[in-house]
């Protein structure tokens, strides 16, 4: 009987190490398909409303998806970078303006978490907290608009160009989660978090 319980325990390295693989995807025709399983995915913890819902993807400059999946946590990088006229910029900063999370706490008490503008680095920001950030950058000269949502990646695996990276923010005293930290999806209401649905 002790030999099986081995042969498994020694097993588990090799399963750990083999499902630590990172996969990419740069198919930026693949953007919607990957958004609706990220977006289902419980285990990348948020709702993705920074990023457009459809995209033309003749305008697209820079699309990657990232996964890597292990016992505890997986890691994952939705990146799109897209480049637009005047107009549909215009309109882009004005739906990103409006983003907004009702959040259901106790006795049909919903809270109201909104989308953090940064106009000192460019930046609108729903995530900033435990390695998890989930941010645009917008370039009002070049009309470019990058959309990152980065869970447990560093920096230098996920490829994102320099000028398109997090730049730390002060999150307002009103909004921050605690240690300068925002996560627009979630609430804490003493020891209990609820999430957006």
């Amino acid at each position: 009987m002790k030999k099986p319980i081995i042969a498994t325990l020694m097993m588990i390295p090799f399963l750990t190490l083999g499902g630590c693989a990172t996969k990419t995807n740069n198919d930026v025709n693949q953007y919607e398909t990957l958004l609706k399983q990220s977006i289902d995915n419980s285990d990348f913890h948020s709702e993705l409303y920074v990023f457009p819902s459809k995209i033309n993807t003749e305008n697209a400059i820079a699309f990657s998806y990232k996964t890597r999946e292990d016992l505890f946590n997986g890691s994952y990088l939705l990146y799109l970078v897209m480049k637009y006229d005047q107009n549909q910029f215009n309109a882009e900063l004005e739906r990103l303006d409006a983003i907004k999370a009702d959040i259901e706490i106790p006795n049909n008490v919903f809270k109201t978490k909104n989308i953090i503008k940064d106009t000192n680095t460019s930046q609108y920001v729903t995530i900033t907290q435990n390695s998890r950030y989930e941010y645009v950058k917008y370039n009002s000269e070049t009309l470019e608009i990058a959309y990152v949502s980065n869970q447990l990646f560093t920096w230098r695996e996920t490829d994102i160009k320099n000028e398109c990276l997090y730049k730390d923010i002060k999150v307002p005293t009103e909004l921050d989660d605690g240690d300068n930290s925002y996560n627009m999806y979630y609430y804490r209401v003493d020891d209990i978090g609820y999430y957006v649905k």
